[in-house]
């Protein structure tokens, strides 16, 4: 799912990349990269629904019943206390944080390209493996230190590869001169 949903990620940058880039009249008329976000936003979470609701519609009622009401600690069914606020407080949260992100993640594809971008993410999401399991003193298995070295060799080759390439045509430009 993880794979799929980074598919998708790189199809959204690559088109909200051509929108910017493509026709500066509809470029005019959404009103800026933000804008443009939104409206991404609120289209997807509308594809979304029909889906959302097909595989976790059953888990409705129960969403509304955590979100509304408290619930008392019951030591046999080992369900702890909460104020609903708590979780409507963390729902809120933790979606303006990553809508706000997201907005940014957009705003940088129209400095960069939906590559460049891409390949920021992918660093992003290493770094934040790797600090978490240094932070929180947690064993990386052999398969993720791999992983993670991989990940980081590609987005610093990536990152140098102009000046690897680009320094070679340079010299030979100044040798044909």
């Amino acid at each position: 799912m993880a794979s799929i949903a980074n598919i998708f990620a790189a199809i959204k940058g690559n088109e909200n990349s051509k929108l910017m880039t493509k026709d500066p009249d509809l470029k005019k008329r959404i009103g800026g990269v933000g804008n443009q976000f939104a409206m991404t936003e609120v289209l997807g979470f509308f594809i979304s629904l029909p889906l959302m609701f097909y595989l976790e519609g059953g888990s409705w009622p129960k969403f509304v019943s955590l979100f509304t009401t408290a619930v008392a600690a019951q030591p046999k069914k080992k369900i702890l206390a909460y104020d609903p606020w708590e979780l409507q407080y963390n729902l809120l949260a933790s979606g303006m944080s990553f809508y706000l992100y997201n907005e940014l993640a957009t705003m940088t594809i129209k400095k960069t390209s939906a590559v460049t971008a891409s390949v920021a993410n992918t660093a992003k999401r290493v770094i934040v493996m790797v600090v978490s399991a240094v932070v929180f003193a947690e064993k990386m298995s052999f398969e993720a230190k791999i992983g993670a070295g991989v990940a980081i060799a590609g987005v610093f080759l990536y990152s140098v590869i102009d000046d690897l390439v680009g320094g070679k045509a340079k010299d030979e430009t100044k040798k044909t001169k």
